[in-house]
């Protein structure tokens, strides 16, 4: 059987099958998206190491999550879902953490500080840049929950003391903060 003539479909009934014990559907996939997967990735990341790395990420994900795709969407689509979060990921890694102390609550993003300490690398400036904007264009209620989560690395527990609230609507409002900084970073309307 020559797994390039077999549909997205069917390849991925065959993985579900044979995984992990046999890869050559898994590979066929590969194979069919990895230019897809990157370009992808470039895209949102603008680096090429890093969009390297997301690529490798996003298929290991896809290989441990195989079992679990219900396939109510594309294989196309679920791999874009994957690159976003992964890419993502990237953006929020331990990479950038030194740079969030010069973020503040209101997203303002303070260049002074950062040329200051270094800022010898272009991308970490446009990088910052960009998210300084997008943080101003965050709902401030959303904005200030994201950047105590995600860049302050303050718990849960905590952020729901700072803004008068219980631990659920806490992390709902994280997560509806986080869907909108995603929506915003990759240019989609909310």
């Amino acid at each position: 059987m020559n797994l390039r003539d077999i549909n997205d479909t069917e390849l991925v009934k065959i993985c579900k099958n044979e995984l992990p014990d046999r890869t050559a559907a898994f590979s066929e996939i590969v194979r069919r998206y990895k230019n897809f997967v990157f370009g992808l990735a470039f895209n949102k990341l603008m680096n090429h190491q890093d969009a390297e790395d997301a690529t490798q990420e996003t298929f290991i994900r896809v290989f441990h999550g195989m079992h679990s795709f219900r396939q109510q969407s594309g294989l196309k689509t679920w791999l874009s879902v994957i690159t976003t979060n992964v890419c993502l990921s990237i953006l929020l890694s331990e990479k950038y953490k030194f740079w969030r102390y010069h973020v503040s609550l209101n997203g303002e993003v303070d260049l002074n500080s950062i040329e200051s300490v270094m800022i010898s690398k272009e991308k970490e400036y446009n990088f910052w840049k960009k998210i300084g904007a997008i943080l101003k264009r965050m709902y401030s209620n959303y904005r200030k929950v994201f950047i105590l989560k995600y860049f302050k690395s303050i718990s849960i527990k905590l952020i729901a003391v700072k803004i008068d609230a219980t631990i659920g609507a806490t992390k709902m409002r994280i997560n509806r903060a986080k869907d909108q900084f995603i929506k915003l970073l990759f240019g989609k309307n909310i």
